[in-house]
């Protein structure tokens, strides 16, 4: 008997606590999209270190390819961004990595891009 109540009161206390709950659809959030617009390179004094051997996770999908890492200057020195897998813009799309450059300015990067 007292079992019972116990939970009469525990179902009863939920309910008055969910009956001001009321659920509404959020409208699906906006991305802003900046186009970039490839300026003049940077060049750098410095060489790039070398590159780091990359542990490759298997791949989530056939659409996806792998986008290996790369060493970015960030004005005062050489950052790592790691690599990553990305959706293939079409199904024979193959990525061509970016490198490092080097002209009697210095070191300069060249994006990768897909072909």
């Amino acid at each position: 008997m007292r079992k019972t109540i116990i939970l009469t009161s525990l179902v009863g206390t939920m309910l008055v606590s969910l009956a001001g709950c009321v659920v509404t659809a959020r409208p699906a959030p906006t991305v802003a999209v900046r186009a970039v617009v490839p300026g003049p390179p940077v060049h750098v004094r410095v060489a790039p270190p070398r590159h780091r051997v990359e542990v490759i996770p298997v791949r989530p999908s056939p659409s996806m390819v792998w986008i290996r890492g790369r060493y970015r200057w960030d004005g005062r020195r050489y950052t790592w961004v790691p690599g990553s897998y990305v959706r293939r813009p079409r199904p024979q799309a193959r990525w061509v990595d970016g490198r490092w450059r080097r002209d009697p300015r210095g070191w300069y990067w060249v994006p990768g891009r897909w072909r």
